[in-house]
């Protein structure tokens, strides 16, 4: 008797990865007893059903040294008068954030 499972036609999916992240990858399925082509096939059905990708891509967060050095050129220009300023009732004015 065939399943269901039996006639389903598959197709194969080629793609380059970093050796590394090959690995980690192996590592992880290997730890919870999932063959990686299940993993593969979990995530394309996923992005297929939901039309999305199932994690946020973002852009790498700025650097730490970078971040603080923005902090002290504002605080710079801040006490300079550079720096414009509002208040608490024209920035709810300026969103429509009134009471």
């Amino acid at each position: 008797m065939s399943t269901a499972a039996d006639t389903i036609v598959k197709d194969q999916v080629v793609v380059r990865v970093p050796r590394e992240v090959k690995k980690r990858a192996e590592a992880a399925c290997k730890a919870m007893g999932l063959p990686m082509s299940s993993a593969i096939t979990g995530f394309l059905r996923y992005v297929g059903d939901e039309r999305r990708i199932p994690f946020e891509f973002a852009a790498p967060a700025e650097s730490r040294e970078a971040y603080f050095s923005s902090l002290r050129q504002d605080s710079t220009d801040y006490r300079a008068g550079i720096l414009d300023t509002v208040s608490l009732e024209e920035m709810k004015a300026l969103y429509g954030l009134e009471d």
